[in-house]
């Protein structure tokens, strides 16, 4: 045991180095991401686009299209809230005049929770919570 001690802490040579950084760069490669944005809206749904890419793969075709309710964004947003409190606060509840004659109003909605998803998706911790994971399985 205190042989392999030694050897642990002694230093690699440049092949055994190089060779070592090879192995974690193709296991880095098989990593995948996920992304989800906002492309349009029908009604009282947004049409969100999920998809996923391996590192250093640049296909960005969807893997996913789903339609969410803001109600859905905000059930969401209150299982993550405690435990991921850096996410962006979600845009406000609209009332029923507001939804149906300002156009900003619904605009400025689809721009803050296009933000909502991306900070959502850009933090790993969020993604592997089992209410995120339900939330771009579950269609409409």
């Amino acid at each position: 045991a205190a042989t392999a001690a030694v050897a642990a802490a002694e230093p690699r040579d440049g092949d055994e180095a190089t060779e070592e950084l090879e192995v974690v760069q193709a296991a880095a490669a098989q990593i995948e991401q996920f992304s989800a944005r906002i492309v349009g809206r029908s009604g009282k749904f947004y049409n969100i686009e999920l998809h996923s890419t391996r590192l250093g793969d640049s296909n960005l075709a969807p893997l996913r299209k789903l339609t969410k309710r803001y109600r859905e964004f905000a059930v969401l947003d209150m299982e993550l809230r405690p435990r991921h409190q850096a996410l962006p606060t979600l845009p406000p509840k609209s009332v029923f005049v507001r939804r149906t004659f300002k156009q900003n109003f619904m605009d400025d909605r689809e721009q803050r929770l296009g933000a909502y998803l991306s900070a959502l998706m850009a933090d790993p911790s969020a993604v592997a919570e089992p209410s995120v994971r339900s939330f771009f399985s579950q269609a409409c």
